[in-house]
């Protein structure tokens, strides 16, 4: 079974958390996970509208739902994290053992204090592992520039992966849109069909 499009578009996480990590231990996971989300924030920046002003720009652009509710109040990037820890670790959790909260009740004076102290919003989702239990949350974090998420823009996603033994590793892609998202699901399939390659008969 692939389901690489599952979670952060056109960013092979999977493949990198199942193949690259497969003998290292990982510390911890964190990233931007949701596209729609980024999306927004970065909007915001630029454009003194606030977010549900701005929602059906992403929506036209294919990178909202008709219903978004998922995406800004955080289930989404729950949901993903949930699939990375599972990954990562093995470990199954309820989206109930994470703590959550989204973008919903962000307005335009919230990022301008953050743009005041040379900061940025973002949606962070993190999850590490000590002794055996797993702590992640997903939430909206000041960023700073010398922070790797500080420089993700628009529908991109990020993925930060603590290794034991490589150290801290990024890996940024297009997080959201028909044709990043369209990409992933392809490669599933072409993965699955090079897997059980079959002959016909005459």
């Amino acid at each position: 079974m692939r389901y690489e499009a599952a979670d952060c578009a056109s960013l092979p996480v999977f493949r990198i958390l199942e193949t690259f990590y497969f003998e290292e231990p990982v510390n911890s996971i964190r990233g931007i996970f949701n596209g729609t989300c980024n999306y927004l924030l970065t909007r915001m920046e630029s454009d003194p509208r606030e977010l549900e002003q701005l929602l059906p720009e992403a929506q036209r652009l294919g990178y909202a739902e008709v219903d978004p509710t998922d995406d800004i109040d955080g289930h989404d990037t729950v949901f993903k994290l949930l699939l990375l820890i599972r990954s990562t670790w093995g470990d199954i959790l309820q989206p109930s053992d994470v703590h959550r909260s989204g973008i919903r009740a962000l307005q335009q004076e919230d990022m301008a204090r953050a743009r005041n102290n040379n900061r940025r919003l973002k949606l962070v989702a993190e999850a590490s592992r000590e002794n055996g239990m797993v702590r992640a949350s997903v939430g909206v974090r000041e960023i700073g520039p010398d922070d790797p998420l500080y420089h993700v823009s628009a529908e991109n996603n990020i993925l930060q992966v603590m290794g034991a033994w490589s150290g801290p590793q990024h890996y940024t892609g297009r997080g959201a849109g028909s044709l990043p998202t369209g990409k992933a699901m392809l490669q599933d399939v072409l993965d699955l069909a090079a897997r059980h390659s079959f002959t016909l008969a005459n």
